[in-house]
């Protein structure tokens, strides 16, 4: 809570601006890689935002590589998703020190995917790897 009182989660859900995140001072510094899965509402903290990501490197932790939202909820809970990404072309860099999405994978920076028809490419790739299989078996 910002005024330092108790965790309450029925407040939480109730009045969500009365809380503050911590997962970017608890748990970003220690990851190298973070893979997001849950839908994330603009009445919640961010997980991560682009400051605290600007700060964290100028610290000199530089652990965490790259970032993968799942949900790919654009500017959400890692603020730094600026646009969703496509199968051919999965990631982007964040660069930390302008702010900017580049293509150019290379350089200082974190690693951004937010492929939005993620969910629906891993059955079909598993569905097309199972049934050259199976033709290949002579089924």
């Amino acid at each position: 809570r910002k005024d330092g009182g108790a965790f309450s989660k029925a407040e939480y859900y109730k009045d969500p601006s009365e809380y503050q995140g911590i997962f970017a001072q608890e748990i970003v510094p220690h990851a190298t890689a973070i893979v997001h899965c849950s839908y994330w509402d603009a009445r919640f903290p961010r997980l991560l935002t682009t400051p605290q990501l600007r700060s964290l490197k100028a610290s000199g932790n530089n652990k965490l590589l790259g970032v993968v939202d799942v949900s790919c909820d654009i500017g959400g809970a890692f603020e730094m998703l600026t646009h969703s990404t496509h199968p051919e072309a999965p990631y982007y860099l964040h660069d930390t020190v302008t702010g900017q999405p580049r293509q150019d994978l290379s350089g200082e920076g974190v690693l951004m995917c937010g492929v939005d028809i993620l969910p629906s490419e891993l059955p079909r790739e598993a569905s097309a790897h199972f049934g050259k299989a199976l033709l290949a078996s002579g089924v």
